[in-house]
């Protein structure tokens, strides 16, 4: 909503974290592990963290990450 409200593109981490590894979240953890998962994620919110006027939706888990916020 946040997106059309103030007519910014949408970037969704976890759609490219997916498009990335060319399988769902689910399945990365299953095969890999959740320690794979966050270092995936952690390229993937470095690859997107300057993007500047979009809307940058992180998922839930990674703005635990204090590198992460920082970035974000």
């Amino acid at each position: 909503m946040l997106s059309e409200k103030l007519n910014l593109p949408l970037i969704d981490l976890d759609k490219e974290i997916e498009k990335a590894e060319n399988c769902t979240i689910l399945d990365m953890v299953s095969k890999n592990g959740w320690t794979y998962f966050r270092e995936v994620e952690k390229k993937i919110v470095k690859k997107f963290a300057n993007i500047k006027n979009a809307i940058i939706s992180p998922g839930g888990g990674a703005i635990i990450d204090p590198k992460n916020r920082k970035l974000l």
